[in-house]
C-alpha cells in the first residue's frame, strides 16, 4: 500500500500521514489535509490488543489508518495501531531497497522452513538456511514431516543474520534468506582482506587443502 494522496478521496484502508491538532480524554483530532479533521479514538488507541500507547503532542506527525472515510459526525475516523503495523512493512521494503543485513529471532517452524519475527512475521525457506543437516547416506527414510520437522525445531530461539529477498505487503510475504546473508558478509571480509594485503607482508593462516599447482590458505 501507498500512502494515500491527499487531493483524492479517502477509502477504507489508505494510510496518510497527519499533524495532532488537539488531543482530549476521548480521541485524538489529527489533520490529514481532508476536508475535516480525522479522528482517533482513545478506545481504540488503547483497545485491549494495543501495543504499548504512544506519546503524543500537539503538532506532532503521525502515521494514520483510514478506518471510515466519514462518520455519521462527518469526521474520518483513523486509527494509528493499524498504521503501525503499516510502518512495520514500509521498514522492510527499505532494508529490501538498501540491501543491509538484518537480525531476527526464530519464533516457529513448518514444513517448508523457519519463522522470524522481524516486527511482522518472515519466512526463511529451508534452501536458505546456512548447514541445514542432510540425512546420512545410510540412514533410512522416515516420516519426511517429521523428519524435517526434528531438524528445524532447534533453530527455535536462535537469532539469525538475514538478508530479505522479498516483500509482497499485498500478499502478506515476506521472504528472507541466511545463505545470502552469509555469502555477502564473507565477501565483504574477503575484500577488504585482499586490498590490505601487500606483497611481502607476513600474514598466519590454515592449510585448507594441497593440489598440484600449490596449497590453498584459509587466511581468515
Amino acid at each position: 500500500e501507498q500512502t494515500a494522496s491527499r487531493r483524492e478521496p479517502l477509502q477504507h484502508g489508505d494510510v496518510v500521514e497527519g499533524t495532532v491538532v488537539r488531543i482530549d480524554r476521548d480521541e485524538i483530532l489529527v489533520d490529514i489535509g481532508a476536508k475535516s479533521e480525522g479522528v482517533v479514538s482513545n478506545r481504540e488507541l488503547y483497545g485491549r490488543n494495543a501495543e504499548s500507547a504512544p506519546t503524543l503532542d500537539i503538532g506532532d506527525t503521525v502515521l494514520v489508518y483510514v478506518l471510515q472515510p466519514e462518520s455519521p459526525e462527518g469526521h474520518v475516523v483513523l486509527s494509528l495501531r493499524r498504521a503501525g503495523l503499516e510502518r512495520k512493512w514500509r521498514s522492510m521494503q527499505e532494508q529490501f531497497e538498501t540491501g543491509v543485513i538484518i537480525e531476527a529471532p526464530v519464533i516457529d517452524h513448518n514444513k517448508g522452513g523457519l519463522i522470524v519475527d522481524c516486527g511482522i512475521r518472515g519466512f526463511v525457506p529451508i534452501s536458505q538456511i546456512v548447514d541445514f543437516p542432510r540425512r546420512p547416506q545410510n540412514e533410512q527414510p522416515r516420516d519426511a514431516a517429521q523428519e524435517i520437522a526434528e531438524k528445524l525445531q532447534p533453530y527455535v530461539g536462535r537469532r539469525l543474520r538475514l538478508k530479505i529477498l522479498e516483500v509482497n505487503r499485498k500478499a502478506n510475504r515476506l521472504i528472507l534468506s541466511e545463505k545470502v546473508a552469509l555469502y555477502e558478509e564473507r565477501r565483504e571480509k574477503r575484500d577488504e582482506l585482499f586490498s590490505s594485503l601487500q606483497v611481502g607482508q607476513k600474514v598466519t593462516g590454515s592449510v585448507r587443502s594441497i593440489a598440484p599447482f600449490g596449497v590453498f590458505i584459509d587466511l581468515g
